[in-house]
């Protein structure tokens, strides 16, 4: 995982998980989808049809990430 995605002992509030916007294509983890989902919602929580919409071809894949950023925010 890149290091600039860790908040660092001491982070303030303001700077908790404001790091800066990945394009999904610059994302080389395995995580990847589901890290640039999160990033969505960070950015503009309000923005639905952005977040719902799929990026890549395999929507199933797509849908299966959502599911897994929900239960895992949520549940």
């Amino acid at each position: 995982m890149n290091s600039n995605f860790r908040n660092s002992k001491g982070t303030t509030r303001e700077e908790w998980n404001n790091w800066p916007t990945v394009e999904f294509d610059d994302l080389t983890t395995s995580f990847a989808m589901l890290q640039y989902i999160q990033q969505l919602i960070r950015k503009e929580s309000n923005n639905m049809e952005q977040i719902l919409t799929p990026i890549i071809e395999e929507e199933f894949e797509w849908q299966f990430e959502m599911i897994v950023t929900i239960s895992l925010r949520y549940v």
